[in-house]
């Protein structure tokens, strides 16, 4: 009876299997599909932003060439777009690899869970149960805490990537500005 009561389970588990591989192939497919497209778009727009801004600097730049000062204006306003420019670029890359990693995140403790489900069917006794309870709420926590440093680690890098380009032409032009005051 009992290899007769193993076989059952094993059958009955298999479409479960099958479901939970299904359900994250189709995931994964989804989440490849929106990230491919947000790339795409923003590259689209970033370039197509870009050849206008430059097109607009063109144009000013004949128009008011006779203006005293337009061309350090004009060179600091293009520095500046190109810096708005990688910094929207750095923040994009950035904010796609925290969707990854909390995409990550999310698949992991799902089938953590599906595995932890699989191993209470397993279970004998309640005291069993409980046990394996106790040590999945203590395994999630800790993961929650170390996840929670890996997202704030993420986070702080990529503001630090995002401003980076932008440090330059803001340092620039506080000197520049200010310089005439200076004491």
């Amino acid at each position: 009876m009992s290899a007769k009561s193993n076989k059952t389970n094993a059958t009955a588990t298999d479409p479960v299997d099958a479901a939970i591989a299904a359900g994250k192939e189709n995931a994964e497919n989804l989440f490849k599909a929106g990230n491919d497209a947000a790339v795409e778009t923003f590259e689209k727009a970033s370039q197509m932003t870009k050849e206008q801004v430059e097109n607009a600097f063109k144009a000013g730049a004949d128009t008011f060439k006779s203006v005293q000062g337009y061309e350090d204006v004009a060179a600091f306003n293009k520095q500046a777009v190109n810096a708005m420019f990688e910094a929207s670029t750095a923040m994009f890359k950035g904010v796609q690899d925290i969707n990854k990693m909390w995409f990550g995140l999310a698949q992991a403790s799902v089938e953590d869970g599906i595995d932890t489900t699989k191993k209470m069917f397993a279970c004998k006794t309640v005291e069993e149960m409980v046990e394996l309870q106790a040590a999945y709420a203590s395994k999630g926590y800790d993961k929650a805490v170390k996840d929670s440093q890996k997202v704030s680690n993420l986070t702080t890098k990529l503001a630090d990537e995002a401003f980076q380009p932008l440090a330059g032409p803001f340092t620039a032009a506080v000197e520049k500005f200010t310089k005439p005051y200076a004491v």
